[in-house]
């Protein structure tokens, strides 16, 4: 096992497990996105898949993980913003709660494509 510094993920074990995470993380949000119940925006869609992508921006920005595959993200990105947008007038969102979902929307367009374009991914 190597290390290349005195951090807690400066070694090749921790750098392991947060990879692991990762990928334990990417299925969690690929298994909710394809179950149209489970991924509903008031279901596990704001609840789990949300914190998720920003659970996964943290450990890419603060912990040196590889983020998921770009294909995955894009898959991601393109099957939340259909699900948003189908739902979003139903849900009839006012005042904080509307706030709630824009900063939603803006990290999931924003911060996951911007972490993997630091990692040498070009997301579309």
């Amino acid at each position: 096992m190597g290390t290349w510094g005195i951090g807690n993920f400066d070694n090749d074990g921790a750098a392991d497990y947060v990879n692991n995470l990762v990928d334990r993380l990417t299925a969690m949000v690929t298994v909710i996105l394809t179950d149209k119940t489970r991924a509903a925006l008031d279901e596990e869609g704001e609840a789990v898949v949300m914190p998720i992508v920003g659970i996964l921006i943290l450990l890419c920005e603060q912990c040196g993980a590889y983020p998921p595959d770009e294909g995955a993200i894009v898959n991601w990105r393109d099957n939340y913003l259909q699900i948003f947008d189908n739902q979003i007038d139903d849900l009839a969102p006012r005042g904080k709660e509307c706030v709630s979902y824009c900063t939603s929307m803006a990290c999931f367009r924003g911060t996951l494509v911007r972490v993997c374009s630091t990692h040498r991914h070009q997301v579309r």
